[in-house]
């Protein structure tokens, strides 16, 4: 009996041990990935000023050219939230700028005008390009709204 108590007692501290372990390395990935976010946040805060929030009208530009040629991915039985595309990552660019490298999470959909220069890194995340007047670059989403949908039939 006191081998099974020493040896139960010996098993905790085993298991108390991998539990720490296991933690000390969710900690340091849990700081990388922070670190990371926090990187491309101010990437993204740096070039806000050469953004604005895209409207339906500046998306149904782009779409009535792209769709001579591609189709849709996703479509959405909705409107645009007051004439604006629904997700706070959905841009046009107003100026050149160089698109920070590797974002995933902070993903941003950038209409750019044919006056606008954007220089994309080859690591540019889930981001997805919209070159006016049809050029798609990027992870690929074309969603079709709606409002957007009557936009391009009118």
């Amino acid at each position: 009996m006191v081998g099974s108590f020493f040896e139960s007692k010996m098993m905790i501290k085993q298991y108390e041990a991998v539990i720490r372990s296991q933690n000390r390395q969710w900690d340091r990935a849990s700081k990388k990935r922070d670190a990371l976010q926090n990187k491309q946040e101010s990437e993204i805060a740096n070039i806000r000023g050469c953004l604005r929030r895209a409207s339906a009208p500046d998306y149904a530009d782009w779409l009535r050219g792209f769709l001579e040629w591609g189709v849709v991915t996703d479509y959405y039985d909705q409107d645009l939230a007051p004439g604006i595309i629904t997700t706070d990552h959905f841009y046009v660019a107003t100026h050149d700028f160089k698109l920070p490298s590797g974002l995933v999470s902070n993903a941003l959909n950038i209409i750019v005008p044919e006056n606008i220069n954007v220089e994309i890194p080859d690591d540019y995340g889930h981001c997805t390009i919209y070159k006016m007047p049809s050029d798609l670059l990027g992870y690929g989403l074309v969603p079709m709204y709606r409002d957007v949908a009557r936009l391009c039939d009118g």
